[in-house]
């Protein structure tokens, strides 16, 4: 187990291949689409249509299995 200190880039982080880059972009943006999502006008997350289709399909297949 390895610890980063906050703030810490991934790269620092033995064992990982090119995946650290990722993390840091990740965690770059993090807070602003957290900010972005608590300061919506939408009291819901709305996702894209692709999105949205595909949870949609899902729900009802897993009623299907259920037996709802």
């Amino acid at each position: 187990m390895q610890w980063l200190d906050e703030g810490q880039s991934w790269t620092h982080a033995t064992g990982f291949e090119a995946i650290p880059m990722v993390y840091d972009q990740d965690t770059e943006v993090l807070a602003r689409v957290q900010r972005g999502l608590r300061f919506g006008r939408q009291p819901q997350l709305l996702l894209a249509d692709y999105q949205e289709m595909r949870i949609s399909h899902f729900h009802r297949r897993l009623d299907q299995q259920l037996g709802f």
